[in-house]
């Protein structure tokens, strides 16, 4: 039997049973696997599509640093992204952490990780992270 979580708020996501559910005001729906797990390794500036979905990105081979541009928030949407050699990975977008808006984060430290994702139109939230990231605005 899957537990899920009290008060949930519309849009809202929960994994488990190797799925991912989404709460749509009414009722949790499966809105995706989550058994599965896409990984892209960047070694060139990027634009994120709405169809990265899920994706975890890292700059593993990056030879400089590498920009992250980050679509539009959308409800439901979420990205991670992971460093992986010594270069920094910078993500631009409306990022909001700790009550703070900026328009970028960014760290070039191996093994960091950071873990976006968006419940409406006003930025992506970070919702989880290892090591530090710098936020600029």
């Amino acid at each position: 039997m899957i537990e899920f979580p009290d008060s949930p708020t519309t849009g809202d996501t929960h994994a488990a049973g190797g799925a991912l559910w989404l709460w749509d005001g009414t009722k949790w729906t499966v809105a995706g696997s989550v058994d599965t797990l896409t990984v892209v390794s960047l070694t060139a500036d990027y634009t994120v599509l709405d169809i990265d979905d899920g994706t975890h990105f890292n700059n593993l081979g990056a030879t400089a640093d590498i920009v992250v541009t980050l679509p539009t928030p959308a409800a439901g949407l979420y990205y991670a992204f992971v460093v992986l050699s010594a270069y920094y990975i910078r993500i631009n977008g409306t990022i909001m952490q700790g009550g703070l808006t900026n328009t970028y984060i960014r760290s070039s430290t191996p093994g960091h990780y950071l873990a976006l994702e968006a419940h409406d139109s006003s930025g992506w939230i970070v919702s989880s992270t290892v090591g530090a990231w710098s936020l600029g605005v």
